[in-house]
């Protein structure tokens, strides 16, 4: 059942249609976890990264899909990495986003769960940086994240390139204090 999604991505990445593709991540969302649906959520949320980067808009409730998919599929890394991406791509531009199904701590959780994945520490610290600056009102919900500055200054002993390590720093600025 899964392998008939990728030729339906590939269209849907081709048309330049986000909304298809989050309708595919959505299904992808409910096998979380299952083996055979790895590959084509992961894929999914590749091309919809893809898009956005591009300059595509995402749909009103993309924030609430990509968080739904981070949820179901937290044990895995690469879907974990990229659905992190696709946070920080939305977020950036996620002024029509609704609130709703958006849970920061989650992020947290998944700081500490990777610990040792510096990628996912920089993904993660910029999906915070762009949800605070994007949506004021997530700004004090995820100031009362318990652990959430502890995670920050964490993440820039985890980060390995040098370049990166300011991230930590980007997103509690962008949260109102300093590391």
């Amino acid at each position: 059942m899964a392998d008939e999604f990728e030729e339906k991505i590939e269209a849907a990445e081709e048309a330049g249609d986000t909304g298809k593709l989050l309708d595919i991540i959505a299904r992808c969302t409910e096998h979380g976890g299952d083996e055979d649906w790895t590959d084509v959520m992961e894929g999914s949320l590749d091309a919809f990264y893809r898009l956005i980067k591009g300059g595509s808009d995402a749909k009103d409730d993309a924030l609430k899909n990509i968080f739904a998919s981070l949820e179901a599929w937290k044990e895995e890394e690469a879907i974990v990495e990229v659905a992190l991406g696709c946070v920080v791509a939305v977020s950036s531009n996620a002024t029509k986003q609704a609130e709703d199904g958006i849970n920061v701590s989650l992020i947290v959780d998944l700081m500490k769960n990777f610990e040792g994945e510096s990628t996912i520490q920089e993904q993660a610290c910029l999906a915070i940086e762009g949800l605070a600056l994007s949506l004021d009102t997530l700004k004090g919900k995820i100031n009362a994240i318990v652990g959430i500055r502890d995670e920050l200054a964490a993440s820039k002993d985890r980060i390995t390139n040098e370049r990166n390590k300011a991230y930590p720093g980007r997103a509690a600025t962008a949260l109102g204090f300093e590391l």
